[in-house]
């Protein structure tokens, strides 16, 4: 009995050990198949997530390894590693690695690292690093590291660091790094360092550090460092550093370090200029350029300022002047000296021309001054116009006159704060409604004084 048992202990253990040796390994070997099918894995012909197939049809939901052909999915599907040739799927298509060929998916097209090829999705695109070929989405395009390319959606075009091609979206393009090549955008292009090439939008172009190329929005171009090429906007330009290029903008020009080429625009600002600057308001805090405006403004002015009000920190001067002549009577007004050049801004009344004494007039001049001792030697030009009738109701029939005029002068200043005038030149007079048909030449003689 005893020598029973033991047999029995001993065939136990045996079966036992067998059992151990024999358990099956959590997933089974992978294998190839050369047409797959799933229902919704695992319910399909591969058992291994990692088996490879040439065709692979899912009607739900399919998982292989690898696809060397077409994969084909009526919802979604999965490749674990590498897919080389067509992914589509009605709702999701994903793959793990590489894909080399093209995805297409109805929502989300997913290639986890690289993709030389294609992807199309009616939600999201997403290549995990390197994408090289093109991205279209409804929704979001993603690349998060290197793409050459294209890329295109209805909403937002995202890449992590290089890219080099085109952008082109409905609400935000942004390249984290570097990009070479044209973004286009209903809203919003951002560039987070280095940019050369093309930036179009609506609304708002931002480069992070240095810009080469154009940029062109309706409302905001930024560029974070230098910038050379062209800056275009209907409201702000602005560089943080130095701007090299054309600057044009219905608004605001704004340079922080160094402009080195032209702003066009309303207002114009700039820290250092060896540029131009037109527009209504000039402003630079060293102008070694040329400022046209109505308002030209800087700290040091070793350049040229040309406006009806030029203003100088620690280069100008701002004086009062009156003066009488024999074609407008009396004469006042703000003259403004930067260095050896001036402006004039004046009003007057009494039209001696006309014999009218209730007229009002406005006239500007821009001149040189040549220092002689204590005198100085002026000459100018100005224009002038007589307003004889809209301001006060003269009677029917008196008409305006445009006044052009040529002067030289000379002053003598009596001390720092006051010096007397005297001067001709040689006038232009014309109806306002005859400007470019008749008028007559006017002697012009004049003399005033200048106070502070």
């Amino acid at each position: 009995m005893k020598n029973k048992w033991t047999v029995f202990l001993i065939l136990l253990l045996g079966l036992n050990f067998s059992l151990l040796a024999e358990e099956p390994d959590s997933e089974p070997r992978s294998r190839h198949h050369l047409v797959n099918f799933s229902l919704f894995y695992p319910v399909s012909i591969n058992q291994s997530k990692s088996d490879s197939v040439n065709f692979n049809l899912s009607l739900f939901y399919g998982h292989v390894g690898y696809v060397r052909g077409l994969d084909l999915a009526g919802l979604a599907s999965a490749v674990e590693e590498e897919l080389k040739g067509v992914q589509l799927a009605g709702l999701i298509g994903v793959s793990g690695e590489d894909v080399i060929g093209a995805q297409i998916a109805g929502v989300f097209s997913v290639a986890g690292e690289r993709l030389s090829g294609f992807q199309i999705s009616g939600g999201i695109s997403v290549c995990g690093e390197i994408l090289h070929g093109f991205q279209a989405s409804g929704l979001i395009s993603v690349t998060g590291n290197e793409f050459r390319g294209i890329q295109t959606t209805g909403g937002i075009n995202v890449v992590g660091e290089t890219f080099r091609g085109l952008q082109v979206s409905g609400l935000i393009n942004v390249a984290g790094e570097s990009f070479r090549g044209i973004q286009a955008t209903g809203g919003i292009n951002v560039v987070g360092e280095t940019f050369r090439g093309l930036q179009v939008s609506g609304l708002i172009n931002v480069a992070g550090e240095s810009f080469r190329g154009i940029q062109a929005t309706g409302a905001f171009n930024i560029t974070g460092e230098d910038n050379i090429g062209l800056q275009t906007t209907g409201a702000f330009n602005i560089t943080g550093g130095t701007f090299k290029g054309l600057q044009v903008a219905g608004g605001f020009n704004i340079v922080g370090d160094q402009l080195s080429g032209l702003q066009v625009g309303t207002f114009n600002v700039t820290s250092y200029s060896t540029g131009a600057q037109i527009g209504i308001f000039n402003a630079a805090g060293e102008m070694n350029g040329f400022q046209l405006g109505l308002f030209n403004y800087s700290q040091e002015t070793p350049g040229v300022p040309v406006g009806l009000v030029n203003i100088s920190k620690f280069d100008g001067r701002i004086k009062w002047i009156s003066w009488a002549n024999n074609i407008s009577g009396i004469n006042s007004g703000v003259k403004f000296t930067v260095r050896n050049l001036y402006s004039i801004v004046a009003l007057g009344g009494i039209n001696i021309y006309k014999d009218i004494t209730q007229s009002l007039t406005y006239a500007g001049f821009y001149g040189i001054s040549v220092p002689l001792g204590r005198f100085y030697l002026n000459t100018d030009i100005g224009y002038m116009y007589m307003d004889n009738k809209n301001i006060f109701r003269s009677r029917k029939g008196e008409i305006d006159q445009h006044v052009f005029m040529l002067r030289g002068f000379l002053n003598w200043e009596l001390s720092n704060k006051l010096s007397l005038f005297v001067g001709s030149g040689l006038s232009y007079i014309s109806d306002s409604h005859f400007l470019a048909r008749s008028g007559e030449y006017r002697p012009l003689f004049f003399a005033g004084l200048e106070v502070f």
